[in-house]
């Protein structure tokens, strides 16, 4: 892990913040031996937006463009729970179920 952050650290100044977030994503789902992620910042009015996508085809997190915060998908809960959340993928059209609640 410290040789992902160092290289993370390395980024040439100029690079754009999108470009960080997509590097830093792909580091840490490679890091977790994971198939993909996102990353979405909160907006306004309690939304929260898809500003990076890592090994997930676009059907697939399209419908999480823009989440509520109130909404039940992975990142809502995320941001009110204050932690990491981990979710398995339902059938396209469907927001995954929670593991182990």
């Amino acid at each position: 892990m410290n040789i992902r952050l160092a290289l993370l650290n390395s980024a040439e100044r100029g690079v754009t913040e999108g470009e960080v977030l997509r590097l830093a994503l792909q580091h840490a789902v490679a890091e977790l031996d994971g198939l993909g992620g996102t990353v979405h910042l909160r907006g306004p009015m309690s939304a929260l937006r898809l500003v990076s996508v890592a090994g997930l085809p676009p059907g697939l997190v399209r419908p999480w463009e823009i989440i509520d915060q109130e909404d039940t998908a992975a990142p809502a809960c995320a941001v009110r729970q204050g932690t990491g959340v981990w979710m398995l993928h339902d059938p396209p059209g469907h927001h995954p179920a929670r593991v182990g609640q």
